[in-house]
């Protein structure tokens, strides 16, 4: 408890580029500031899925039970829970704060979102977040 108040330089440095655990919000698009394992399960030791690069951009879709649990999208449509917390307790998401960077991210993965051929499914899901873009993915669907 005595640390509360405490604030290093590196610390408060850190955060100005990120944001806090309680912080992060549904249907937003965050930047992985490192690699983050993306699992099956909310638990640590539940199958992994994939590793989600650092750059990579996710989707937050679901809080967990824990704070730093999150049930994301990746940008080639993988879901999955990631622990957003580092090892030395700092939050490994950086909000997109402009929309120019969420279409960069976006386009990034447009040929990944092409070749994986996108189900029916997955566009209705889309369409609930990201309904600007549905006329785009269903015509790379059809094409």
């Amino acid at each position: 408890l005595a640390l509360v108040g405490h604030h290093c330089p590196h610390h408060a440095m850190f955060r100005k580029n990120s944001v806090d655990v309680d912080d992060v919000n549904v249907d937003q698009v965050y930047e992985c500031l490192e690699s983050m394992v993306m699992r099956v399960g909310e638990s640590p030791t539940s199958e992994e899925i994939k590793l989600l690069p650092a750059k990579s951009g996710v989707l937050v879709l679901r809080k967990g039970s824990a704070a730093n649990i999150l049930f994301v999208r990746d940008l080639e449509g993988q879901d999955g829970w990631v622990n957003v917390l580092s090892v030395q307790g700092g939050i490994l998401l950086r909000l997109l704060s402009s929309a120019e960077d969420v279409v960069s991210l976006w386009h990034q993965a447009e040929a990944g979102v092409a070749a994986a051929q996108l189900s029916s499914e997955l566009v209705s899901e889309l369409e609930v977040f990201q309904s600007a873009e549905l006329d785009e993915i269903q015509a790379l669907n059809t094409a």
